[in-house]
């Protein structure tokens, strides 16, 4: 205390649990805090007369500030339990409808399954049957030994219609049906067809295809384009390339990804040419390749082509399985 000069006085001061160090207030005799938590502390306080000498034992007064209710540990418990309440209410409700909504989507696909399976067992049964009876009828006309030259051609064409129908019915029901939604069918189906197409035409067909495939699935998208694709190849190669021997290796590897490769040892194409006819939208040369390139590139895969006059001709078709896009056609 100083009497005669009060105004010297100088302080310092520290609340013990929140201050670090002793705080300099200079002559100030307030102490500022903008927050001090719930606890226990204990506020010191000393002084330094005019003639700087400071008072070390100084005052201490004991605080303790109480917590809001809101502050307290019952309450925060109260609270994280209805945030975990919430948080997994809220969780059930999402899983709920993407549950219902998962169930919706395999209704749907079973649906569309039933209805697909009924189109293929309706085409097969009324369409096959109605064409066999025509091809069986033109087929039978055409043996008959009183007909005019000219009727009879036009009995011949009519009985070939008819089997080129059949034949591209039978497609379109393979396609159709759901049962055949699975690399195996469809490994199974491209070797059958590759074996019956080039049959008597004077080219030999070889085969290599895996044992064993994994049991992916395959749209019925995926399986026209695809075997569309592969026909378009092979009509190619029986037209145009010369060839005595084509050979279809089918693998799949530990990537899901699906690669029929079609070779044969024929006169090869000028691939450049080829290239700058398709960059004409009115050129018909070139037609095939395109159309080839935009069917995989419609299911997520790739068409590579190599091929060079006079050379053998090497056409790939790579389709990733499961997936909806894989990149642009490219060679």
């Amino acid at each position: 205390m100083s009497f005669d000069a009060p105004e010297q006085i100088r302080f310092r001061y520290r609340l013990e649990g929140l201050d670090s160090d002793w705080v300099d207030a200079g002559t100030r005799r307030t102490a500022f805090y903008n927050y001090v938590p719930p606890g226990k502390y204990r506020f010191s306080v000393m002084a330094c007369n005019a003639d700087g000498i400071w008072n070390e034992a100084g005052a201490d007064l004991a605080l303790n500030v109480p917590p809001r209710f809101w502050q307290s540990w019952w309450f925060i418990g109260l609270m994280v339990l209805s945030l975990l309440a919430f948080v997994g209410g809220f969780a059930r409700i999402i899983e709920k409808r993407r549950s219902q909504h998962q169930l919706r989507y395999l209704e749907q696909q079973r649906a569309l399954e039933r209805e697909r399976a009924r189109i293929a067992q309706d085409l097969h049964d009324e369409m096959g049957a109605k064409l066999c009876r025509i091809s069986f009828l033109s087929e039978h006309t055409r043996r008959s030994e009183n007909m005019p030259s000219e009727l009879k051609r036009q009995i011949v064409s009519i009985s070939d219609a008819s089997r080129e129908m059949l034949h591209s019915l039978d497609e379109i029901v393979w396609a159709v049906n759901p049962q055949n939604d699975i690399l195996e069918h469809v490994v199974s189906y491209i070797g059958h067809y590759a074996h019956e197409y080039f049959q008597d035409t004077g080219i030999d067909c070889e085969l290599d295809m895996p044992a064993q495939l994994p049991p992916h699935p395959v749209s019925s998208q995926m399986r026209h384009h695809l075997l569309l694709a592969v026909h378009e190849t092979f009509t190619n190669v029986l037209k145009h390339s010369g060839a005595t021997r084509c050979r279809i290796v089918i693998n799949c590897s530990d990537f899901a990804v699906l690669r029929v490769t079609v070779a044969d040892n024929g006169n090869g194409f000028d691939l450049s040419a080829i290239e700058s006819m398709n960059a004409d939208s009115t050129a018909v040369i070139g037609n095939g390749l395109r159309n080839m390139r935009r069917r995989l590139a419609d299911i997520g895969g790739d068409c590579l082509i190599k091929s060079e006059s006079g050379r053998e001709t090497i056409i790939s078709f790579i389709l990733p399985l499961g997936q909806s896009r894989f990149g642009k056609a490219a060679t």
